[in-house]
């Protein structure tokens, strides 16, 4: 499961004065985007009831870079 993670988010990587900054960027956004918002539909923001096409389609261009087969 680590080298299937590590692939998917050290895929980009922004370096910022901010270690906290970095830690939300370099990794929890990308996870929380694939695993929470796209496999489970229970996304923060989701609980409110965001599913629509439009959010979707924000989601998957978050994953094009770091994941593009799950576009297809």
């Amino acid at each position: 499961m680590r080298t299937f993670w590590d692939e998917i988010v050290g895929r980009v990587q922004v370096k910022t004065p901010d270690r906290s900054m970095n830690i939300m960027l370099n990794g929890w956004l990308i996870y929380q985007t694939l695993a929470c918002r796209v496999w489970a539909r229970s996304a923060f923001y989701q609980a409110s009831g965001a599913y629509g096409f439009r959010d979707q389609l924000q989601d998957c261009m978050a994953l094009a870079t770091v994941r593009p087969s799950l576009n297809a």
